[in-house]
């Protein structure tokens, strides 16, 4: 029987563990620089995690005007963020095996020395959200 990639993805009544990551780049780098260093950076990491990787990895990253500004459609720009990453895992002991994995010596020292080229990790936030769907 061939193997289906997409078993392993939960149905729509199976609740999925979901963490959002807003991501600053470091002010000496332009925005087209972080995001090419951000997607080789991933392929680093997914290197890393082999099974232990989300099910999903989305990172969305915000548009900018001709003077680097985000393009805000409502509200104000207090503090912005240069990515906003959306990550799924099949529940929370997988996201705990995938931190197990990325807290390794070896990977965290891995990616600690990468992300200091780019990621201005003081501004980083990292939080678990519900999802709720509207048909």
């Amino acid at each position: 029987i061939p193997h289906n990639p997409h078993s392993q993805i939960p149905t729509s009544n199976t609740m999925v563990y979901r963490v959002i990551v807003f991501v600053s780049r470091k002010s000496a780098i332009t925005h087209e620089e972080f995001k090419a260093r951000y997607e080789q950076h991933m392929c680093m990491v997914a290197e890393i995690c082999g099974d232990a990787a989300p099910l999903s990895h989305t990172r969305s990253y915000l548009k900018h005007d001709a003077e680097s500004t985000p393009m805000l459609l409502a509200g104000s720009v207090n503090e912005t963020y240069d990515a906003v990453v959306t990550m799924s895992f099949e529940d929370e002991a997988a996201f705990g095996r995938f931190c197990l994995v990325l807290n390794t010596p070896e990977a965290k020292a891995m990616i600690e020395a990468d992300e200091a080229g780019f990621w201005d990790q003081e501004r980083m936030k990292v939080m678990v959200v519900e999802e709720t769907k509207t048909s």
